[in-house]
C-alpha cells in the first residue's frame, strides 16, 4: 500500500518523518508559498466509517484473498472489553493498535489524491495537515475544497484549530515553529506530546497495548494512543493501574496529581543518574550566588513581569492605560534602585495591585468585577478563574522543571527557605500577564459565564464540571497561541524558559527571563532577556 500513497502523506511511513515535513514546508516557502492553512480532522480515529474503510480495503486487496479481507474486517470490528464487559462500537479504529496507522493512511489516501488533483500543496501527518498557498484567497478555496472532500468520508475539520495566516506571522507544525526569519527547530518536540487531563471524578485510567484507556462505571470514556501523550494531569480522585505507571515510566511520561481546581499535589516521573546529577549541580549553582547576584536576579524577574504588563497595556489601550502605566513605570524605577529582595517584593506588590484593578475593569461582564485579588477564597468568579489559570500554569512549569532534574524549591525572588516550589513561582511571574489576558478573553468571549459557577455545601463558589472541561480546553488552546512579538507559542516559551535554567546550571548561559517585544515598547529585548553578568566566574550567571 505504501507505494500508492501520495507525496503529501508523511506519517507512519518508512523513510518519512517530521524532517520530511520540515523540508517540504521550507521548499514550499522558497517556491513562493506565503500563506498557510492549518487544520486537522475532528476526532478522526473515532469517526472512521467502517463501510467506507472496508470498501477501500476490498478495492486494493487481491480479489481472491478473501481470508485476509475477512480477518481485517474482524480486527476492525473487534469489540472492546472494559472490566469484563463488552463495549459496543459502530465506527472508528482503535488508537494504539499497530494496524491503525496503515488504515488511517489508506482512509485518507483519496483525500490526498483529490487535493493534489485540485492543485493544492498539502502536507499531512496523520490527521494533522497544512496547505501551503500563494494567497489568502487560495487558502480559502482550499478550505472549501477540504470540507467538500471530507464530507462524503463522514469526516469534518476541527474548526477551533483551523486558521489561515501569512507565513511570516509564524506557525507551528509537529512541534516545529516556522516563520520568515527564525530557526524552525526553535523548541523541537515542544508541541508533539499532548497533555491528557483526566477530570472525571472516580474514573479508572489504565493501559491496553499502546493505548491509554479511561473508563467510569464500566463505561469507556476515552482511548488514546500513548505515543501522542506528553504528560498526564489527573484532577481530583481517580484510580490508575500499575501497568499504566510502568508504561509511563518507560515512555518518560510524567503523571501529575492535582485537586479538581488544579492545585498541584505531586508528580510521578522517570529518573536517572543524570537526573540526580543535575539536581546536585543545581543546588551548587544556587549556593554560589552572592547576595548581590540574588538581589539583581530578583529585580530582573519582577522587571520582566511588569514590562510584559506595560507592553500589553500600551499595545491595546494606549490612552486608557496612561495612569496604570505611570504606576508601573514608577515601580520599575524603584526596583532598579532597590538594594534588597524585600523592597523589590514591596514594589512588585504595589504594581500588581494597580495592574489588577485595571485588568479587572476590562471584563465586559460586570458579574466578574471585584475589588481586590483574593487567593483561594472561592468567593467571586473572577478570582476563581485567576486561581485556576495560575494553578494550571504552575503545574505545567513544575512538571517541566522536575522533568529536567531541576529542583523546583530553589527560588530566588520567592525564598528557597519556604516550603513550596519557589523556583516555579519565580518562573511563573513573567507569564502572569499571559494568564490575565487569557482570563479576560475567556470572560469577554463568554467562554465562561456567570451561570457556570455553583455554590458548594461549604459556601464557596466553584466551576461546574462541564465548565471545568470547557476551561481546560480553552487553556490548552491558549498554550498553542503565539502572540506578535513572541518567538513561539506559550507552551514553547515555557519549555524554553525552563531550559534556560538548565543551561545556567550547566554553565552554558546566564539566567534568562521571558520579555515581549512590541513597537509600542521599543526598550524591550527580544524573546528571553539575559541578565547582566556581574561575575563571569560564578556558574555562568
Amino acid at each position: 500500500m505504501d507505494k500508492m500513497f501520495e507525496e503529501a502523506s508523511v506519517a507512519y511511513r518508512t523513510g518519512r518523518s517530521r524532517e520530511t515535513a520540515r523540508r517540504m514546508i521550507r521548499q514550499a516557502c522558497n517556491e513562493g508559498s506565503c500563506y498557510v492553512l492549518e487544520s486537522d480532522v475532528e476526532a478522526f480515529f473515532d469517526n472512521i466509517d467502517w463501510q467506507i474503510l472496508e470498501q477501500k480495503l476490498q478495492n486494493h486487496l487481491p480479489l481472491a484473498d478473501k481470508t485476509t479481507l475477512n480477518l481485517l474486517k474482524q480486527v476492525l470490528r473487534q469489540p472492546l472489553t472494559i472490566n469484563g464487559r463488552p463495549v459496543e462500537r459502530t465506527k472508528g479504529i482503535l488508537q494504539g493498535s499497530p494496524l491503525s496507522p496503515l488504515l488511517a493512511n489508506l482512509y485518507l489516501d483519496s483525500f490526498d489524491e483529490e487535493m493534489e488533483l485540485r492543485g493544492f500543496r498539502m502536507i499531512r501527518y496523520g490527521d494533522d495537515f497544512l496547505v501551503m498557498t500563494r494567497s489568502s484567497e487560495e487558502a480559502e478555496h482550499a478550505l472549501a475544497a477540504i470540507k467538500e472532500i471530507l464530507g462524503p468520508m463522514a469526516l469534518d475539520i476541527k474548526e477551533e484549530k483551523t486558521r489561515v495566516s501569512p507565513v511570516d506571522q509564524g506557525f507551528t507544525f509537529l512541534g516545529l515553529a516556522f516563520d520568515a526569519g527564525m530557526d524552525e527547530d526553535f523548541v523541537a518536540d515542544a508541541n508533539l506530546g499532548k497533555t491528557l487531563f483526566v477530570r472525571s471524578q472516580y474514573a479508572f485510567i489504565g493501559i491496553d497495548g499502546d493505548a491509554v484507556v479511561i473508563s467510569k462505571n464500566k463505561t469507556l470514556l476515552a482511548r488514546l494512543p500513548i505515543r501522542r501523550i506528553g504528560e498526564i494531569i489527573i484532577l481530583g480522585n481517580n484510580s490508575l493501574s500499575a501497568r499504566l505507571l510502568q508504561k509511563c515510566t518507560s515512555e518518560k511520561i510524567p503523571v501529575s496529581f492535582c485537586s479538581p481546581m488544579g492545585w498541584y499535589y505531586s508528580t510521578i516521573r522517570p529518573d536517572s543518574k543524570k537526573y540526580f546529577m543535575m539536581a546536585g549541580n543545581h543546588a551548587a549553582s544556587h549556593r554560589a550566588l552572592s547576595d548581590k547576584e540574588t538581589t539583581e536576579t530578583a529585580a530582573h524577574i519582577v522587571t520582566a513581569k511588569l514590562h510584559n504588563y506595560l507592553a500589553w497595556f500600551r499595545e491595546r489601550w494606549p490612552s486608557e492605560s496612561h495612569e496604570v502605566c505611570h504606576h508601573l513605570e514608577t515601580a520599575l524605577a524603584s526596583i532598579s534602585k532597590a538594594d534588597s529582595i524585600e523592597k523589590i517584593r514591596g514594589y512588585e506588590g504595589y504594581a500588581a495591585k494597580c495592574a489588577f484593578h485595571f485588568i479587572n475593569k476590562l471584563c465586559t461582564d460586570t458579574a466578574f468585577h471585584c475589588k481586590k485579588r483574593k487567593k483561594r477564597a472561592g468567593r467571586d468568579p473572577y478570582n476563581i478563574l485567576l486561581d485556576f489559570g495560575y494553578s494550571l500554569l504552575f503545574t505545567r512549569l513544575n512538571v517541566m522543571l522536575r522533568g529536567q532534574g531541576l529542583n523546583p524549591y530553589l527560588g530566588i525572588l520567592h525564598s528557597h527557605k519556604d516550603n513550596y516550589e519557589s523556583l516555579v513561582c519565580d518562573l511563573q511571574e513573567p507569564f502572569r500577564c499571559r494568564m490575565d489576558r487569557f482570563i479576560v478573553k475567556t470572560i469577554n468571549r463568554k467562554t465562561i459565564k456567570e451561570e457556570d459557577f455553583q455554590m458548594t455545601d461549604h459556601g464557596r463558589l466553584r466551576l461546574t464540571g462541564k465548565a471545568t472541561g470547557v476551561f481546560l480546553e480553552a487553556f490548552e488552546r491558549e498554550m498553542a497561541v503565539r502572540l506578535a512579538g513572541d518567538r513561539g507559542t506559550l507552551k514553547q516559551l515555557l519549555v524554553a524558559h525552563v531550559r534556560t535554567v538548565r543551561d545556567w546550571v550547566e554553565g552554558k548561559s546566564g539566567l534568562l527571563f521571558y520579555q515581549v517585544t512590541t513597537r509600542e515598547c521599543p526598550g524591550t529585548m527580544p524573546f528571553l532577556r539575559r541578565n547582566k553578568k556581574t561575575n563571569l566566574n560564578r556558574q555562568g550567571f
